[in-house]
């Protein structure tokens, strides 16, 4: 298929599944904001930013969680949510896919996340920027080498990264050797368990907090919301989502000079159909 064909449909795809994903939050009472590159895309653009190629959320932890007790209802609609528990998955936050498509993001993660919304959980806190990023390098790390292990670590991994030299990398090569050692499960329980300790009951502000970074907002930027168009629907976003997307981005309504504008089609390709769900293991 031409690429640039498929860049179309591949989008006709994730905006299907954002207008699927909705119909089924508006249904269950589930807060959500447009978020990240997707909220630029829809103040500059009023749609997805033309070299981008995925739409984000944000969901507080409560609603979140909500998500995930309901999300067997959406394999009837031929659409399902995915997130750290599900076997092999190698993401920190969750994606509501099209049950119907193929996309296998990283070869060593053989896991099929199909066309995509990715939705990133909201946690409250009442603790500073500095104290919470001791918990987000613990978390990192830790997940790191969950990663390693769902990618089923090897001597020849362990190689390949000696060989990059890069400072990350080289810090865990011990922790690597004994995870060949340790239970998948052992470390995906402490995440979990990290995990459930996030969220408070009371707090003045958000964190948005994945293995790839961490970002801090004051609570009332996710407390009121404005609709505003993106493409052909309607989206959710902050209503404070000037002071928002200006502590991300800076000039946000200035776009990058054409040689940053990268985009080439779906994140990760190794493989990708958008007609047929199709297991990873038939694919050479």
């Amino acid at each position: 298929m031409d690429n640039r064909i498929q860049k179309e449909k591949y989008k006709e795809k994730i905006l299907g599944v954002l207008k699927y994903s909705i119909k089924f939050f508006e249904k269950h009472d589930i807060r959500w904001f447009i978020a990240c590159g997707s909220a630029i895309g829809a103040v500059r653009h009023k749609g997805i930013i033309p070299w981008d190629d995925d739409i984000d959320l944000y969901m507080p932890r409560a609603d979140y969680n909500k998500l995930i007790s309901v999300r067997d209802e959406m394999l009837k609609d031929g659409f399902r949510f995915v997130y750290l528990k599900d076997e092999g998955y190698p993401y920190a936050f969750g994606k509501v896919m099209d049950n119907n498509t193929t996309l296998w993001q990283e070869r060593r993660f053989p896991f099929n996340v199909g066309c995509y919304v990715d939705i990133f959980p909201l946690d409250l806190t009442d603790i500073g920027m500095m104290s919470y990023s001791k918990k987000w390098r613990a978390f990192r790390d830790l997940f790191s080498l969950y990663r390693v292990k769902v990618s089923k670590v090897s001597f020849r991994g362990i190689v390949d990264d000696i060989k990059t030299q890069k400072v990350n990398t080289l810090r865990l090569i011990p922790a690597k050797v004994f995870l060949m050692f340790k239970s998948k499960q052992q470390i995906l329980n402490e995440l979990l368990e990290k995990e459930a300790l996030w969220n408070k009951k009371a707090g003045d502000r958000y964190v948005s907090f994945t293995e790839a970074g961490m970002y801090m907002f004051p609570k009332d930027w996710f407390e009121d919301f404005v609709i505003v168009p993106f493409e052909n629907l309607e989206v959710r976003i902050s209503a404070k989502y000037d002071e928002y997307l200006t502590y991300m981005y800076g000039d946000y309504m200035t776009p990058p000079p054409e040689e940053q504008r990268k985009g080439d089609g779906p994140h990760g390709k190794v493989y990708v159909n958008l007609e047929q769900n199709i297991p990873l293991s038939n694919i050479k």
